[in-house]
């Protein structure tokens, strides 16, 4: 049966000293392990967000695509946790109200045909209408902006707190070696 140590991150000196050098490869395991722990917060934290617009609806989902996207990877010394979609800059940090493109209107009528049970052509009018609410002023809409859902920056510290649980759980298993 192992032997269970339960430290804390003010003994860690403590812990570099007795480990030698195997205390930064255990650092680095609870790292990455901590990371993807972090996925799952990530993606209840997406159904949580505060709406993009004023009376908008709560949550960062249409399609799950961004709440799905949630990924932890290795770097050298530790781990990352991302979101690879093209907008996730957009759903963590906001919009100033700019015009919407091309690529924006065929967006806009594929969410409206899909989430407002529109025919093609009726989707098409709503995408232009939704646009030109979206665009400056100087396009004659209203100027909407989309705010910061803060998805991963919104709770740094509940993070933080998943990781350190799982650094001071391996340095707890390699002490436990001994």
């Amino acid at each position: 049966m192992a032997k269970v140590i339960k430290t804390n991150l003010a003994q860690w000196n403590q812990h570099m000293q007795q480990l030698g050098k195997r205390f930064i490869p255990a650092v680095e395991r609870g790292t990455v392990s901590g990371a993807m722990r972090c996925i799952p917060h990530l993606q209840k934290r997406t159904s949580l967000a505060p709406p993009a617009t004023t009376g908008g609806k709560k949550g960062a989902v249409d399609t799950g695509l961004y709440k799905m996207a949630w990924k932890s990877s290795p770097i050298s010394g530790g781990a990352r946790v991302y979101n690879p979609r093209p907008y996730s800059g957009t759903v963590e940090y906001g919009r100033r109200p700019a015009p919407v493109n091309r690529q924006g209107i065929r967006q806009l009528q594929t969410w409206a045909k899909r989430n407002l049970n529109l025919s093609d052509k009726e989707a098409k009018r709503a995408a232009f209408a939704i646009a030109r609410k979206m665009s400056p002023t100087s396009m004659g809409g209203g100027g909407k902006k989309l705010l910061a859902r803060k998805v991963l920056t919104g709770d740094e510290k509940g993070l933080i707190r998943i990781v350190e649980k799982e650094i001071l759980y391996e340095l707890d298993r390699e002490l436990a070696k001994k």
